[in-house]
């Protein structure tokens, strides 16, 4: 909890999913699964690729779904966690309440160190929020239901205001007049400039996806070849709302990438 994996330089975080086996991973199970991924598709606008990098990064399309008891987990960092302890007795709270509406017995379910579950690795805040019977069996399955599990990935990033239609990261050539950029480095994706304003500070040539009332903002990574600028759309910031890193976001789209993701690509 102390030391996450987000927390290490991009250069390190990076090829742990960014890379061969896991693309390989993803294009068959993007395969196995297509008819349900273009049904989640039609019904949330979410290219599969995109949940699939999720999938993949989060469980390895549900190989690793933790093996910590969730309610344990949620306990202890709810009592023994002071840093978060009020998020965790929250979500402690509403782990007991989806057991008792999802009629599971809360003993008997297992996740991860910090109490989420399933091959979304939602944490129960989010399951009661956003999960999706996405066969109409009555049940929201996200540990062994393919359906539940892509609808409720592709559920999530519409409610947080996905744009199908929108492009995700570029990374620059060069780096931008920091006196116009100053304010979207300083608060990372919290302040938003139109992509029209920041070309005034030096924007590299972008591919035609790019518009210039697009929401855009300025973050830095630390690569193998030194710091690198990436020029982030706002759908950057909905998988940051899945999970807060930009590390984490940068590798899901990069993932995403390589899986084939038209929308996604950040050359």
């Amino acid at each position: 909890m102390q030391r996450p994996y987000e927390a290490r330089p991009y250069a390190e975080y990076r090829p742990l999913f960014v890379n061969k086996k896991l693309a390989e991973m993803g294009k068959e199970y993007l395969k196995q699964h297509a008819d349900i991924f273009r049904q989640a598709e039609e019904k949330y606008g979410v290219q599969p690729e995109m949940i699939a990098a999720i999938l993949g990064m989060e469980t390895k399309y549900g190989r690793y779904k933790g093996r910590d008891r969730i309610l344990d987990a949620l306990y202890t960092l709810s009592t023994g966690f002071p840093r978060r302890a009020k998020f965790f007795r929250k979500e402690l709270g509403h782990f007991l309440l989806m057991s008792q509406e999802e009629k599971l017995a809360p003993e008997t379910l297992k996740g991860s160190m910090a109490g989420a579950f399933g091959t979304a690795q939602f944490m129960p805040s989010s399951f009661r929020e956003y999960a999706a019977d996405g066969d109409g069996d009555g049940k929201r399955d996200i540990w062994s239901n393919p359906a539940d599990i892509i609808f409720s990935v592709a559920n999530y990033f519409k409610r947080h205001g996905w744009d199908d239609s929108k492009p995700l990261a570029h990374w620059m050539e060069t780096v931008p007049d920091h006196r116009l950029t100053n304010k979207a480095r300083k608060n990372r994706t919290k302040a938003w400039l139109k992509l029209g304003e920041m070309k005034l500070a030096g924007i590299d040539p972008l591919p035609n996806m790019w518009k210039n009332n697009d929401r855009v903002s300025l973050l830095t990574f630390a690569t193998k070849k030194g710091e690198k600028t990436a020029l982030v759309h706002y759908n950057f910031y909905v998988i940051m709302r899945y999970n807060t890193a930009q590390n984490y976001a940068m590798a899901a789209t990069e993932l995403a990438d390589m899986l084939g993701c038209t929308k996604c690509a950040n050359k």
